[in-house]
C-alpha cells in the first residue's frame, strides 16, 4: 500500500500561497462563467481538486498555472451541466 503524501518542504506544498491561488482560481472561473455564485463554487471545488492532486505538480513555481488550469476546467463542466439541465427544461 502506498503512502499518502505529507507536507513536507521536499514538495513544497507549504510555501505556496493558498490566498493568492483562491484569488486566481476567483478570478478564472469568473471570466469563464460571469455568475458570481458558480464561480465560487467552481472555484472551491479547483482548489479542493487542488489540494487532493497536491503531489502530482512537481515543477517548483508552475503551480499557479497548474491550479488556474484545474479552475477553468471545473468552470467549463459547470456550463457544460448549465446546458445539459437548459436541455432538460427545454425538451
Amino acid at each position: 500500500m502506498q503512502n499518502p503524501p505529507t507536507l513536507n518542504g521536499d514538495h513544497g506544498w507549504d510555501s505556496w500561497d493558498w490566498t493568492a491561488l483562491s484569488t486566481s482560481c476567483l478570478r478564472e472561473a469568473r471570466r469563464v462563467l460571469g455568475s458570481e455564485q458558480d464561480a465560487e463554487e467552481a472555484a472551491q471545488d479547483a482548489l479542493l481538486r487542488a489540494w487532493r492532486g497536491r503531489a502530482r505538480q512537481r515543477e517548483a513555481g508552475a503551480e499557479i498555472w497548474w491550479v488556474r488550469r484545474i479552475a477553468r476546467n471545473e468552470a467549463l463542466r459547470k456550463l457544460a451541466q448549465r446546458a445539459r439541465a437548459q436541455d432538460l427544461y427545454t425538451e
